[in-house]
């Protein structure tokens, strides 16, 4: 480490060839130092040990550049974040460096630079459509009292079931699947047509009433957070409409769905779909 003023004075030779040799030792040092050589001189190099970065002094002689970063522990130079790319002109015309996610999710940035394999991800599923639906196989749903649908991917959001034709006695449910097992309670849900409903805690209730009439549509989860999900439908119950909602809370995982009736099934079919 040697830093030199640069100035070789009147002297005798014997000191002149001391100053000269220490000024000669500063050049080719790059004046390193854990300070700031004095006095600078524009465009000078200066190699900052305290912080391990090459720098050199604009034309102005006013303030410090930082250049490359040096790792003693590796020998090797190592350029610093964020450096521009520059034309000739000195246009910026990419970046070495990374990019705010926003950006990149956007898709609206146009300056070229780094970007990682996780970046590049969180812009494609940012831009990339709705995932298409999944569907599983149709069930009949013409005896019995319930029916179970499995496979259900721990990254579905969305869960719909379809009814064709669905008939059955007594009142009706949908419960979601957790691990494997039914969770049958922690419900808020209600169902009914203009002017009689009901609800239950044991599931998501599906109106019907005692002329057993088929129902046809859709009931429609979201996971609206880690543990909820919420539930809308709106369903033909024979000439009449039906609709209701409800949501569960505090579950983990689902995997699957259950169908069931406090009665029988006698009639129709019943499939879902996820994404």
């Amino acid at each position: 480490m040697s830093q030199h003023d640069m100035t070789i004075t009147n002297q005798t030779a014997s000191a002149a060839r001391t100053d000269l040799n220490n000024a000669l030792q500063a050049l080719a040092s790059t004046s390193s130092g854990g300070s700031a050589p004095s006095p600078t001189f524009a465009n000078q190099l200066w190699y900052d040990t305290t912080n391990n970065i090459l720098k050199q002094r604009n034309e102005a002689n006013s303030a410090w550049c930082n250049l490359l970063y040096i790792d003693q522990t590796s020998n090797i130079g190592r350029i610093l974040d964020d450096t521009q790319v520059v034309n000739t002109s000195g246009t910026q015309t990419g970046l070495l460096g990374d990019q705010s996610t926003a950006t990149w999710q956007t898709g609206t940035g146009t300056t070229q630079s780094l970007v990682s394999p996780a970046n590049v991800k969180s812009a494609i599923l940012a831009l990339a459509p709705s995932p298409a639906l999944s569907l599983s196989s149709t069930q009949d749903t013409t005896s019995g009292s319930t029916v179970d649908f499995t496979g259900i991917p721990s990254t579905a959001t969305e869960i719909n079931v379809y009814f064709i034709n669905f008939t059955h006695t007594g009142t009706g449910r949908v419960q979601l699947r957790v691990g494997g097992s039914v969770v049958s309670s922690g419900y808020n849900s209600s169902s009914g047509t203009s002017g009689a409903e009901s609800s239950a805690t044991d599931g998501m209730f599906i109106y019907n009433d005692s002329t057993t009439r088929p129902i046809h549509g859709i009931m429609t989860f979201i996971k609206a957070a880690s543990d909820t999900w919420v539930q809308s439908h709106s369903l033909a119950l024979g000439v009449a409409e039906c609709n209701g909602g409800g949501s569960v809370t505090g579950i983990g995982t689902v995997d699957g769905i259950r169908v069931k009736a406090t009665g029988t099934f006698s009639a129709g079919k019943i499939s879902i779909g996820w994404r």
